[in-house]
């Protein structure tokens, strides 16, 4: 079979979708791979990644809270339930209160965490 000529493309053949798109979520998977060890670290901190234009857009705010060091689900959902914020929000999404509001609620150098519900493991 015969790759599909785009009208415009000339004798080029379109690129494999499916290919580009296995090489695009590969990419993913490795950044957010990436993005989870370093707030893991305490290299990245939540609010460089909550901060407009960090090009974490992509990733989910769930995702990220539950990747600071000591954040548990079950807290981290309550939090975010109490707070009103879905977690499937892409952090792209997250506006300027709710961004006070979740720096306020998950601090990553607070002493006191576990008095905040985000005890460590």
């Amino acid at each position: 079979m015969e790759p599909a000529i785009a009208p415009d493309a000339g004798d080029r053949p379109d690129p494999d979708p499916r290919a580009a798109a296995l090489v695009w979520a590969a990419g993913a998977r490795a950044y957010r791979a990436e993005l989870s060890r370093d707030l893991a670290a305490g290299v990245a901190s939540l609010a460089d990644v909550l901060a407009p234009g960090s090009g974490s857009g992509g990733v989910t705010l769930l995702f990220v809270l539950e990747s600071l060091p000591g954040a548990r689900k079950v807290d981290t959902r309550r939090h975010l339930d109490r707070l009103g914020i879905d977690g499937s929000l892409l952090v792209r999404d997250v506006d300027a209160v709710q961004r006070t509001a979740l720096l306020a609620e998950f601090p990553l150098d607070a002493p006191d965490t576990s008095a905040r519900g985000v005890e460590h493991r």
